[in-house]
């Protein structure tokens, strides 16, 4: 039974994941293209996936033509997931909801922004190492799904 609203935020970064922001739960997994089909698929059926926010990426500097291969080629694997499974997908840029928890890029050897805030939003999710970034991420696009929606569905 679907009758569960929810939302997914994805980073589909090289260490990306993705997460389900619900009324009553909240869920992240870390990007694995062996089980990540499985995991969204699942979701769908048990959820009225109302938003999925997929993170627009871009190149930055310094970074090598095999990591943004790598980086692009994750981010077209999730919009031809998306598009198959016909989840309303709209893509949103990292400032964008990075803004809405006051948070920026991340500073040398330091862990990212969003893993504190995201620790302190959702305690009851393993965000236990810098590794977890990824996770973090996909937890704070997925509640800014759920706090954005244009269409208002709750």
């Amino acid at each position: 039974m679907r009758a569960k609203a929810g939302y997914i935020g994805i980073d589909p970064g090289a260490k990306g994941a993705f997460a389900l922001y619900s009324a009553d739960v909240v869920y992240a997994w870390d990007f694995n293209p062996a089980t990540t089909f499985k995991a969204i698929e699942e979701l769908a059926l048990n959820y009225r996936i109302q938003l999925v926010y997929l993170e627009r990426v871009h190149s930055q500097p310094g970074n090598s033509g095999k990591s943004m291969f790598a980086f692009g080629d994750n981010f077209g694997w999730w919009r031809g997931i998306l598009e198959a499974m016909r989840l309303p997908c709209q893509l949103v840029e990292p400032k964008k909801w990075q803004a809405c928890y006051s948070i920026g890029g991340k500073e040398k050897g330091k862990d990212a922004p969003s893993l504190a805030v995201a620790r302190r939003l959702f305690p009851s999710v393993a965000l236990d190492c810098k590794c977890h970034d990824g996770r973090a991420d996909a937890l704070l696009i997925a509640y800014y799904a759920a706090q954005t929606d244009p269409n208002g569905r709750k």
